[in-house]
Formats: C-alpha cells, structure tokens, sequence
C-alpha cells in the first residue's frame, strides 16, 4: 500500500535523472536531456551498451552542445550508482508488458519516497504500469518522438497520478525543449501514436499483400505531405523490432486478426533487419533511397 506524499519535489535542472535503456529511444531522450544541461545517467543492463549510446549522441551535437553532451551524459556502471540521488528514473526498455513491470518494481525498492518515475511506454496504458510501483501518484507515461527532429512529447497518467506529477512531467519536458500534448483519459497509443498505428498499419497491409512497395508508399506520402521521410523510412529508423512489439501489444490486446503483425514484419525482424541501426530494414543504410533528392523528382519509367 503506497502512502501519498504530501510535499511533492519540483523538477529541478540542477538534479540528477536516470533513464533505464539505451536502446534508441532511450538514447535520443538521454541526449535530449545531457544537451540542456541536466545531469543525466544512461543505464542499460547489457554491459557497455550504455558507453557506445554516448559515443553515437556525440554525433549528434556540435560546438559547445557537444562539448555539454559529453559533460552532462554519465553512464554509471550499476543500477545503485545510477538511481543514487535522482529526481526521475525514465524507464525505456523493450514494448513487453511483463518486463517493464519487473523493472518498475525493482527500481521502486530502491528509490526515495519524493522520486518520480516515468515510462516511455508506446503503447501501454498508465495504469497498467503505475500499479506495479509503490508510487502510483508520482507515475507517467511520457512518449518521445524523436526529439533530433521533433519537439512532441505525449504524456498520460492514470487516475492515481497527483497534480503535482502532471506540472513535474511538463516541468521536465520544457526544460529539454519539448512540447507536451496531453491524453485526457487513459488509452493505448495516447493521440498522436493511435494515429501513427493506423498510417503504419495500413501501410504494413499494403506491403504484405502486394498493393504497393515500401518506396512507392513513403513517395507518395513524402509528396503529398512536404515531408523528408515516409512511414516505412521512419518505421525503420523507430527500429523494426520496436514497431514489432508494439503491433502484438495491440494484437494481445484485441485479438483482432487486422491486428496481427504481417508475416513481412516478421520476416524482417526474424532476418535481423531492423532498420536504420544496422544498416538494412525496408532500405539500405547509412543511404536510404529517401534521402537521394531523385527520389521524389520526375522519372523515366515511361519509355
């Protein structure tokens, strides 16, 4: 039985975060975190995979942003040195229900009683993760884009959360420079992801039964929409095996058969072609067909 607190922490830029999970998305909100001056922990329980996520963010930043990232983004070598004196743990493990519940009920055995915790759960309702916490009224759901290219973030709780975790949530996101979209009431995929999962499954079903091509479809949505990038391009680059995961979330869910992931999908994971991280998914990569400024100009494919 949790006790609530009545004297809740505001986010304060000079305190330490934690995230958990130095997969892609937990590397991207690392980085967007370290960059704005937060003392940020990465921690990831396969041994080094934490160290090779700051050299890729070094990457990511020039001049003076760099020279912060490499400051500010610390990749302690235990889960104790990790949570030791943080405001917020931000968990970003794997689109599996049971283990996200394992990992919040081992960090929440080792936290003060004022530390938020937050998950960058895709799918996933809030409470479904809050319950499994001794602090379900310091619990949200905060979901990323991609904060290299977009500000958006999508933040749920569930009916336990206090007012004052909803303001840390917001406090935290405009310090690393993102906007903050709220779901009023708990539903899988928050607003923006339920519309993604209909673009990407409907673009997954028009692979699998042969109406278009992975090209073809990111062309037309690139030329319709002004943008750099189509959906199979930015499935490949969310990973492959995370669109995976979070298509059975919705499967298990519903048993729907339109929900069941598309045998291509599989079939990619399965082969080991996840998308832009190593190298092959729907394209090839460090030069994906999309980027070429050919692909979206006038062809010859009319003889």
């Amino acid at each position: 039985m949790f006790q609530v607190q009545k004297n809740y922490k505001k986010f304060d830029i000079n305190k330490p975060i934690a995230i958990i999970g130095a997969g892609v998305m937990g590397t991207k909100v690392a980085w967007a975190s370290a960059r704005s001056g937060i003392e940020t922990r990465l921690y990831d329980i396969e041994y080094g995979k934490a160290k090779l996520s700051r050299d890729l963010v070094s990457t990511w930043s020039q001049g003076k942003e760099s020279e912060r990232v490499k400051e500010m983004l610390k990749t302690p070598d235990t889960i104790e040195k990790t949570l030791a004196g943080v405001q917020l743990v931000h968990e970003n493990i794997p689109e599996k229900l049971f283990n996200k519940i394992k990992l919040i009920k081992n960090i929440s055995d080792s936290l003060s009683p004022e530390v938020f915790i937050g998950s960058n759960t895709s799918a996933l309702r809030c409470s479904q993760l809050a319950s499994a916490s001794d602090r379900p009224d310091k619990f949200f759901n905060l979901n990323f884009s991609d904060p290299r290219y977009s500000k958006l973030v999508e933040l749920m709780v569930s009916d336990q959360a206090a007012p004052e975790t909803i303001l840390f949530a917001h406090s935290w996101s405009q310090a690393i420079g993102m906007v903050v979209v709220e779901t009023k009431k708990e539903q899988n995929g928050y607003i923006m992801n339920r519309i993604w999962r209909v673009i990407k499954k409907e673009a997954l079903r028009q692979i699998e039964e042969g109406y278009a091509s992975p090209q073809d479809i990111d062309r037309a949505w690139m030329l319709a929409f002004g943008t750099k990038i189509g959906p199979c391009g930015l499935m490949d680059d969310i990973g492959l095996h995370s669109v995976l995961a979070i298509e059975e979330v919705y499967y298990n869910q519903t048993k729907d058969p339109s929900d069941k992931p598309t045998k291509s999908l599989l079939k990619l994971v399965k082969e080991g072609n996840i998308g832009s991280a190593v190298g092959s998914g729907f394209y090839s990569y460090p030069d994906p067909e999309y980027a070429d400024s050919k692909f979206i100009k006038p062809n010859d494919q009319i003889k």
